[in-house]
This record gives structure tokens, sequence and C-alpha cells, in this order.
């Protein structure tokens, strides 16, 4: 995936998405997998991390797909 620089963006590392999303290291990695997760960019031979926005997004259409107004909530 290609991402794009937006200002006040920032990467977020693995413990920072943990966090943010509730969901644990392996359930990001299964839905990375099945195409439902934003994908990670490489920053480093062993580091990855996400871009805010894709991250923002992503709880975005999650709140969507619940019926959720992201604006009030």
């Amino acid at each position: 995936m290609n991402y794009e620089f937006r200002p006040g963006m920032k990467f977020l590392r693995f413990k920072t998405v943990i966090a943010m999303t509730g969901l644990c290291r392996a359930e990001i990695d299964r839905r990375r997998v099945a195409g439902t997760f934003p994908q990670p960019i490489q920053l480093g031979p062993r580091q990855i991390a996400w871009p805010s926005y894709a991250i923002e997004e992503w709880q975005k259409e999650v709140l969507g797909e619940c019926g959720e107004d992201p604006r009030t909530s």
C-alpha cells in the first residue's frame, strides 16, 4: 500500500496501534493478512509502523460498520 504524507501525521509503532485499537498483536496480523487492516510500512530492517491517519481511517470504517456515527462518538 502506498501512503502519502499528511500534515500532522505520525508513525505509530505496534504497541501504540494495539493500545488504540484494543486488538492483540496476533489479531492485527490476522487482519493484515486478510486485508481488513491497514498494512504497515517498513522503517528499518526490524521496524514497522503505520501512518496515524491509516489507523484513524480504519477506526472510522469500523464505527461505520457498527452503525455508529464517528462524529458523535
